[in-house]
């Protein structure tokens, strides 16, 4: 993997911030460096995969709750009075399970393009969260 510029100032400046200076001339710094960049890559996208469980298992799961209340409250009730005593329970385990299907969509979505970009510019993603990093740090 090659090291831009970029990336080079950027871990310059993080590296200055903590006190740290770097010697790009050290026969270790270099491999050092793409070990972690490495394992950086590798972070981003389990955490990608990660993230793309646990929101189908909340949803399954809150698709699983919305159909045991179903049958336990509705039946083959008719949906014509939706706001009626035990029919507001089952309307808003169901519009809750609908937005949580659609943010799952987005996440899974967003995620899916975070580990292609993982995989095909790691010098981006990796320049992506150094920066953050840095940012956070001028924040605190």
């Amino acid at each position: 993997m090659n090291i831009s510029d970029g990336i080079i100032k950027v871990l310059d400046n993080l590296a200055m911030k903590f006190g740290i200076a770097i010697d790009w001339t050290a026969e270790n710094a270099l491999p050092y460096l793409q070990e972690l960049a490495g394992r950086l890559i590798q972070y981003e996208i389990w955490t990608s995969v990660g993230w793309m469980v646990i929101m189908l298992f909340v949803c399954g799961l809150m698709w699983l709750i919305a159909s045991v209340i179903h049958r336990r409250l509705q039946g083959d009730k008719d949906w014509s009075d939706l706001w009626s005593g035990e029919d507001v329970a089952i309307t808003i385990v169901y519009i809750v399970a609908i937005v949580l299907s659609i943010a799952t969509i987005l996440v899974i979505g967003t995620q899916i393009f975070d580990i292609i970009e993982a995989k095909t510019i790691p010098e981006k993603t990796i320049y992506d969260y150094i920066s953050q990093a840095i940012q956070k740090g001028n924040n605190a």
